[in-house]
């Protein structure tokens, strides 16, 4: 890797164009992405920006430079070192292998073994702040017409799970694949100026986009980066239990 340290001197920007890949986590898992970087930065700062990308704590982060080509050039196993140490230039690849003994990441992929939260029709009705109450009270009644059914499109837009309920515990996948955010349900129903229906969800961690609040108007309370609205099909509702992450720090 040092033949690529001269590089940096003759670069007269302050930051690089990487691409950035996981081990455990594929290109079809939507989370490989390019970031920008100031050659500043710290390693141990950059394991901090990829654990809230990918997941993996810092410490069973394995972090490789590769060049265009998938050739490893470098590996980055100084923390305090910084990132225009080790020669980067703009196409390269920033590789995290995930060493977790427990393979956390991985496991967090099988949403099959996690166990389904249900609730009995006796139990649900019960429930406030349910789809079906809300759809009750703020869609139309159907008219006892001879209308024609509605469309199997037309059932899609208001077609949601029975155990979504406020206060459910829920992880969140936007891509098919895609690495999970867990949370809590903490909103359903529609929000202003948005067509169709949606759930708001405080996450764990955060890794959302709002408090809460959209254009001013408080839907549910979260503190700033730990909300999100989200469509319903892109929640899950299940056992899944809050995780903790050692070290905190891109929806609606």
């Amino acid at each position: 890797g040092k033949n690529h340290v001269n590089s940096v001197a003759g670069n007269m920007s302050n930051a690089v164009r990487l691409q950035v890949t996981h081990s455990v986590l594929s290109k079809e898992d939507g989370v490989h992405r390019q970031e920008t970087l100031a050659l500043a930065t710290q390693v141990c700062s950059l394991k901090d920006r990829f654990h809230r990308i990918f997941g993996t704590r810092p410490q069973h982060q394995k972090l490789q430079l590769k060049d265009e080509y998938g050739a490893v050039v470098s590996i980055l196993d100084d923390d305090d070192a910084t990132l225009g140490i080790y020669g980067p230039s703009d196409g390269m690849t920033i590789h995290v292998i995930d060493i977790d003994p427990f393979q956390t990441v991985a496991g967090m992929q099988d949403v099959s073994k996690v166990e389904k939260f249900t609730l009995s029709e006796e139990e649900y009705n019960q429930r406030h702040d349910t789809f079906r109450q809300w759809k009750a009270q703020n869609l139309p009644k159907k008219e006892t017409s001879s209308a024609p059914a509605p469309s199997q499109s037309d059932a899609g837009n208001t077609s949601i799970s029975a155990d979504l309920i406020v206060g459910a515990r829920c992880q969140v996948v936007i891509v098919e694949g895609g690495f999970p955010r867990r949370g809590t349900v903490a909103y359903i129903g529609l929000v202003d100026d948005l067509p169709g229906l949606w759930v708001g969800v405080k996450f764990d961690e955060p890794v959302g986009k709002n408090n809460g609040t959209v254009k001013g108007k408080r839907y549910f309370d979260a503190p700033p980066k730990y909300g999100s609205f989200c469509k319903p099909e892109s929640v899950q509702v299940g056992d899944f239990p809050e995780q903790s992450f050692e070290d905190d720090d891109d929806e609606l």
